[in-house]
């Protein structure tokens, strides 16, 4: 089976012949040693501004090919191709299907050729082209193609590999008699360096965007260093991703737990917040079945509990109810079998689950346990673990004493912009960044001092109204404290001029992140692992405490949280007793102090 890239086809894809040609890849085992990219993108087309390519097969000892996929109907009147799907619905092009495949052939090898630092000529390699009819027997001849290069309903009683084996044969001979010039046929070595290449044309998805008036940037997922992660998930089944907030560790697993939904692995994929595990579900919402579950942690363990017995309100109340009696009832509700374990096991936030009752849990929902099963943990051991007891060390420890596993570093923030970045770390109390920021540029961190509550509301509703003129929609604005909303100073908002939600009163509720339309407030601890464009913290009374090590530790542990959930603009208001140590801590920063 042929290597695809990416794994699996996207939703986004309509394309009914495209769905099919990429499982015919996939599965024929005469495609083993293969490469196969869907969909590639190429910004500099030798024709057009830019174009695209269906599939690029690239294969030891064959070549590469350019492979046009036309689904449905064909015909071609006057000049003029048209291509009708299965729903009736017909599309004009003046261009054959053979020009495009022909154009991006051309494309591709001009590219390479101005590829840097090339200790061989890629582009002397074999490359051909074809067109793919999967839904008709396409039996007309034309000049601008030979019938071997034509692949249609026909051709689909055998192998897909036939096709490029007999397109690879035909297109070497052509190139001979035409040129008297002989092409190289690659090898494994080539087609890997090409995939390498080329995957940053469709795969690399960090893109500043204008969206919000003139300033806004939305910052997307992934790096060259996420996706090389994930790549190499096919050679470790026990892997720790650690990385400081803002480096793509959610978005990483969500990307793992499509990529094994794909692979028909029952999976389940779990957090520690319930807010986030709501987030969850609705970014996998078409994914969810008997073989996916995505879901908060102790919100999955209560559920299989009660499955066994139920759960009794004074032990609920318990303090050690959630660490300890909840995961124990949980492991005797699995050791009766009430749910068959998974395959994998991918874990979020889990700076907050690594501890051994937990890990009692996790071994028996996995087949081969802990020990011997596939698993992944995204965590932030050193700054975000602030509802765990355990420093990083022993952490590690704790989850070395169950299982071997390979440790992964993110590196690159991919969430914040620069400023926003190097003031989170500024503040945080690190001597340098904990990640390598990015090159986005944004607004400067704006930091308000006030002496009382009255004060701290004035400015909050200062930042608001700007917002407000300004145009920024009310939902991509959040508003963190440290405390529930009665006793924060955001209770003492004009409701009616700045309408906002609580949104802790609804982590339960699945649809609070398509409903909601207001300004969110939210506790620091419940907002962990989310982001907004604009965040504003409140009722910031201390930086740091020098007499008490825990509870600095909390503080810096909660701004640290907070600040970087920010992805375009950052509003700190904190009391005047706290500017001096702010100034101090910011040093060289370029700030905005109101």
């Amino acid at each position: 089976m042929a290597k695809m890239i990416p794994p699996y086809i996207s939703e986004d894809v309509k394309s009914r012949g495209e769905k099919q040609i990429f499982e015919l890849f996939e599965k024929d085992p005469d495609t083993s040693d293969w490469i196969v990219l869907h969909s590639l993108g190429i910004a500099k087309h030798t024709q057009r501004t830019c174009g695209e390519i269906d599939f690029v097969v690239m294969a030891p000892k064959l070549g590469i090919f350019c492979l046009e996929v036309k689904s449905g109907e064909v015909k071609r009147e006057n000049g003029v191709w048209h291509f009708t799907n299965r729903y009736g619905k017909t599309v004009k092009k003046n261009r054959s299907p053979f020009e495009q495949a022909s154009d991006g052939m051309y494309s591709l090898i001009d590219f390479l050729k101005k590829v840097p630092n090339q200790d061989s000529d890629l582009s002397n390699l074999l490359f051909g082209f074809g067109v793919m009819f999967p839904h008709i027997e396409y039996n007309e001849t034309g000049t601008e193609y030979e019938q071997w290069q034509v692949y249609d309903r026909h051709s689909r009683r055998g192998p897909v590999s036939f096709f490029i084996e007999e397109l690879s044969r035909n297109t070497k001979k052509k190139m001979e008699e035409k040129t008297h010039f002989i092409k190289t046929l690659p090898s494994r070595k080539d087609i890997e360096k090409i995939a390498s290449i080329l995957r940053g044309n469709f795969e690399i998805l960090i893109t500043p965007k204008q969206r919000l008036g003139d300033t806004e940037e939305l910052i997307l997922s992934y790096t060259k260093e996420q996706y090389k992660f994930l790549d190499h998930l096919e050679d470790n089944e026990r892997c720790l991703f650690q990385g400081a907030a803002g480096t793509g560790k959610t978005m990483l697993a969500l990307e793992s737990a499509k990529r094994s939904i794909y692979s028909k692995k029952r999976t389940l994929l779990v957090c520690y917040n319930i807010l986030l595990g709501n987030w969850l579900k609705l970014r996998l919402k078409n994914n969810t079945g008997e073989n996916f579950l995505v879901e908060d942690f102790h919100t999955f363990l209560e559920r299989i509990a009660k499955t066994n017995t139920p759960i009794k309100p004074s032990i609920v109340h318990g303090n050690d109810y959630y660490t300890s009696t909840l995961p124990y009832l949980a492991v005797e509700a699995l050791d009766r079998g009430v749910i068959e374990p998974f395959d994998k096991i991918i874990i979020d936030e889990g700076q907050d689950l690594i501890r051994p009752e937990y890990l009692d849990v996790f071994t028996e929902l996995l087949k081969g346990g802990l020990s011997g099963g596939n698993w992944e943990i995204y965590c932030d051991l050193e700054q975000q673990a602030i509802f765990s007891k355990y420093t990083a060390d022993t952490m590690l420890k704790i989850l070395g004493g169950r299982a071997h596993f390979a440790k992964f570093r993110l590196k690159v923030n991919c969430r914040n912009t620069k400023p926003i970045g190097e003031n989170t770390a500024r503040i945080t109390g690190f001597e340098k960044p904990p990640f390598l920021p990015n090159n986005i540029e944004g607004l400067p961190v704006r930091y308000f001092f006030y002496k009382d509550k009255t004060e701290q509301v004035q400015k909050l509703e200062n930042i608001l109204s700007d917002l407000k003129s300004k145009q920024i929609p009310p939902e991509n604005i959040s508003i963190l404290s440290r405390y529930k909303l009665q006793n924060s100073s955001v209770s003492g908002l004009n409701m009616k001029k700045f309408p906002f939600e609580d949104i802790t009163l609804r982590k339960n509720d699945p649809k609070l992140f398509t409903d909601c339309r207001n300004i969110s407030f939210s506790t620091i601890n419940a907002f962990k692992g989310l982001e907004n464009s604009y965040i504003i913290i409140t009722d910031i009374h201390k930086l740091k405490d020098d007499n008490n090590k825990d509870k600095d530790n909390e503080y810096r542990s909660q701004l640290y949280v907070a600040m970087s959930r920010a992805k375009v603009c950052l509003y700190v208001l904190a009391d005047k007793s706290c500017e001096e140590d702010c100034n101090r801590l910011l040093k060289r920063v370029k700030k905005i102090v109101n």
